[in-house]
Formats: C-alpha cells, sequence, structure tokens
C-alpha cells in the first residue's frame, strides 16, 4: 500500500476555479527518477476521473470525490482522503516545487469539479438553469463532455422532460425543453464547445461520433433504467441541432388510471372484446392518443379470463416502452414503409396488432384487410374527434365497404381545460358521446 500512517482531520477544500495548467489532455503521468526509484518512491498519474498511485503490489485508485484536502511542501504533495469514514494521507513526490504547486492545484480542481458534478446530478433544479449547468460542465478540466451530456440527461429525468432540444446560434446554443406539451425555454451555452457534447450524445447513441454535416439518428439507455433516450441530430448552419426524446416505460397499469368516466373504460373494453377488427384512437397533436393506445395494449397483453394473447406494434418511432409486448420500429436503414412492415407482422402470427399512427391510404388498407382476416387492430389517427376521423377516411379514397366491414369503432381523446382528460366512443352503427 502507499498510504502513509499519518491521520489527519476532515478538512473541506476550496475548488480552484479555472486556474490554468500546463499539463495538456488527461491522463497526465508523473515517474520518479531512477534514483528516487531506489528510494522507494512511487509514480502517479492524474486522470480525468481519478488519481491513480502506482506502487505495490498494484495501483491504487483514489477517486476525486474522496479527496477532502491538497496540499503540498516543496516537492511533496499531500493528499487527504476519507474512504469508508478513515481520514488517510497519501504523501506523493513532484520533480520540483514548482511541479508539486502546479500537481496539487490541478488535484484541487478536479476534486472541486467532481463534487460539484456529483450535486448537480443529486439535486432537482429548475430547468431555466440547464443551460447555465451545461456550460458549466462544460468548463470543467476533466472530461467536460462526459459530464455536461450526464447534466443534461439527469436534469431532463427529473423534470420529467419528454423532449430537450439544442439548437446551435451565433456564439450560443440554446436550450429548450418539452414537459407536458409546453416548450420551456431553458437557457444557452457556448456554441464553440457544441461539438465535442454533439459527439459525446452521438457516441452514447451509437451514432459516428466523429462525423458532422449529416443527419443521425440513435438511441441509448437512461441510468437507474429510467427508461431510453432518442437522438436525432441535423446539421444545421452554426453546428448540429439535436434532439432528445425521452422514451419512459408506461407509468399506468391499465385503462382506469388514464382517468377516464368508467362508461368509457367499460364500453371500450365491450368493443376490443368484441372479436376482430380495427379499432381507431383519434384526437389532435398532444391529446393522449398514444397514452390511450399504449394502456390498452398493456392490458390487451394481461393473461386474464379471455386468455393469452400476443401483441406486436409497429411504430415509427417507438414512444414508450409497454410490459409484456413486443415492440418495433421502423429502419431508417431498410427503408421500409408502414404498410409493408405491416404485412411482414402479419406473419408473425399476433392476436393484437397496433400501428403508431395511419397516415395513408396504403397503410389504412393494410389495417382494415387485417381486421377482416381475424385480427384485432389498433391504431392512432390525426383527428379533432370521430367526426373528424370519418370525414379523413373518407378523403384516403378506399372502398367504402372496406372501412364499413372492418372498422369497429372511434376513440376520439383530448386533454380538456387543467389537462383533464376526456374520452368519448364512437361504435360501428351508434356511438356514445360521455
Amino acid at each position: 500500500m502507499c498510504y502513509i500512517g499519518c491521520m489527519v482531520t476532515n478538512v473541506e477544500y476550496e475548488t480552484a476555479g479555472t486556474i490554468p495548467d500546463d499539463f495538456g489532455i488527461l491522463p497526465v503521468e508523473f515517474q520518479p527518477g531512477f534514483l528516487k526509484k531506489l528510494l522507494g518512491r512511487s509514480g502517479f498519474t492524474v486522470g480525468p476521473e481519478q488519481l491513480t498511485v502506482h506502487c505495490e503490489p498494484g495501483d491504487e485508485r483514489i477517486p476525486y470525490r474522496e479527496i477532502q484536502a491538497v496540499t503540498h511542501s516543496g516537492a511533496s504533495v499531500m493528499v487527504d482522503i476519507t474512504r469508508n469514514d478513515h481520514p488517510t494521507r497519501i504523501a506523493l513526490t513532484a520533480a520540483n516545487a514548482r511541479e508539486a504547486e502546479n500537481v496539487t492545484a490541478l488535484i484541487r480542481r478536479l476534486a472541486g469539479e467532481s463534487k460539484r458534478h456529483l450535486e448537480i446530478l443529486r439535486v432537482d433544479l429548475p430547468v431555466a438553469a440547464l443551460g447555465s449547468l451545461i456550460d458549466e460542465s462544460l468548463g470543467f478540466r476533466g472530461s467536460p463532455f462526459v459530464a455536461a451530456a450526464e447534466t443534461l440527461l439527469a436534469q431532463a429525468v427529473k423534470a420529467n422532460a419528454s423532449d430537450i432540444h439544442l439548437e446551435p446560434l451565433p456564439g450560443q446554443v440554446r436550450v429548450t425543453v418539452r414537459i407536458a406539451r409546453e416548450l420551456i425555454e431553458a437557457g444557452t451555452y457556448r456554441q464553440s464547445l457544441h461539438e465535442g457534447l454533439c459527439s459525446r450524445l452521438k457516441f452514447l447513441a451509437g451514432c459516428h461520433s466523429h462525423r458532422t454535416g449529416i443527419t443521425q439518428e440513435g438511441a441509448f439507455s437512461l441510468a437507474d433504467a429510467a427508461g431510453e433516450a432518442r437522438l436525432s441530430v441535423y446539421p444545421a448552419a452554426d453546428g448540429e441541432r439535436v434532439a432528445l426524446r425521452f422514451i419512459r416505460p408506461i407509468a399506468f397499469p391499465d385503462l382506469p388510471a388514464l382517468g377516464w368516466l368508467p362508461e368509457t373504460v367499460s364500453e371500450w373494453r365491450s368493443l376490443l372484446a368484441d372479436g376482430p377488427g380495427l379499432a381507431l384512437i383519434a384526437g389532435p397533436v398532444g391529446s393522449g392518443k398514444t397514452t390511450a393506445l399504449y394502456a390498452t395494449l398493456a392490458e390487451l397483453a394481461h393473461n386474464d379470463s379471455s386468455g393469452l394473447r400476443r401483441v406486436a406494434t409497429i411504430e415509427d418511432p417507438i414512444e414508450g416502452r409497454v410490459p409484456g409486448i413486443c415492440q418495433s420500429a421502423l429502419s431508417s436503414e431498410t427503408g421500409a414503409s408502414l404498410d409493408a412492415a405491416f404485412k411482414h407482422l402479419l406473419r408473425q402470427d399476433p392476436d393484437v396488432m397496433a400501428l403508431g399512427e395511419i397516415r395513408d391510404a396504403a397503410c389504412l388498407r393494410e389495417a382494415l384487410q387485417a381486421g377482416q382476416a381475424g385480427h384485432l387492430v389498433l391504431a392512432t389517427f390525426h383527428a379533432a374527434d370521430a367526426t373528424g376521423a370519418l370525414e379523413r377516411l373518407k378523403k384516403l379514397g378506399l372502398d367504402s365497404s372496406l372501412v364499413d366491414a372492418s372498422l369497429k369503432g372511434i376513440l376520439s381523446v383530448r386533454l380538456e381545460k387543467g389537462l383533464k382528460p376526456y374520452a368519448a366512443l364512437w361504435r360501428s352503427g351508434h356511438s356514445s358521446d360521455r
């Protein structure tokens, strides 16, 4: 072990702020000369995330969060740490007094930044401060782009954000956050450091982190099983425009949890249990169509008195994870259309099929024909209500007999004043409005 037996009190240090140094890119390794090695002096490495002391029988790695104080005297650097509630001092040897002073300042700074980063990740901070927090993290000496990405993602999860946008402008990058369908200004950060943050996000998402000027998409899992982040990068005049969408596990167990009237829930369940066909969920943007679809699928996938059912989806993109069902997203690499992918899904023998959204006549035709073939098909459809949905269906130009034979009903959803959920069901042959 490289520890010496000097016990010290737990002294809080002050960070070195923006003290410059000449060490360049971390890690920096300090090795003793030949004579100092003979005297038993050990080398050490100052890395971006930890201090490593090279000694026998193996290296001692010290995370910066454990460092409580750093001082120097002559060519010696004393590092006070607390590990398992026990304060300990580690002695390092630099080449000379000047190097010891610089090493001390560097380790102080890295230790201060590490604790500040942990504080940012732990504390709930205002969304409006996100831009300044990213900017602060980008100024770190250790791993600035890693820290900035972790800051962005952690605060997004804490705020329950659905989307974050990074828009490069001359001299700065604008940050906006979408929470409960409302777009919120979240500050700015330096445009000169945007490329490094983009590279880190692209690396996490499995994209080409070194390439710019091209559109890229990817996804990665969030920490602590908080869900998934979908990344979209698009080249712009002042840098790369970044959009992050956060996909979280479904937050409700069944349809009643959506807040609809019990009568509406009962009628919707009755419609779904009444044999095969196409059931549409219609509503304007931000009305809760996808939420209603996912809650319905989660309930259908549950093995109850109606028996076991295989539930599968095709979405563009997947907007949430539903336990118990197989979800698929359209691949930009294959270039397959939604209706073409739907044909392949039919060969997988699903009992219940779902489409993220019906957008054209080809997709509608496949869904209606699948309903006629004995499948229960669900899909979302952009329309103000059931009446508007029926008008849009007519304009798509399909044979009315196919629509009449396969369309089971339309559930229209919306959020009323105060974000109160509302749902009304129209059934083929009769309607109800509750």
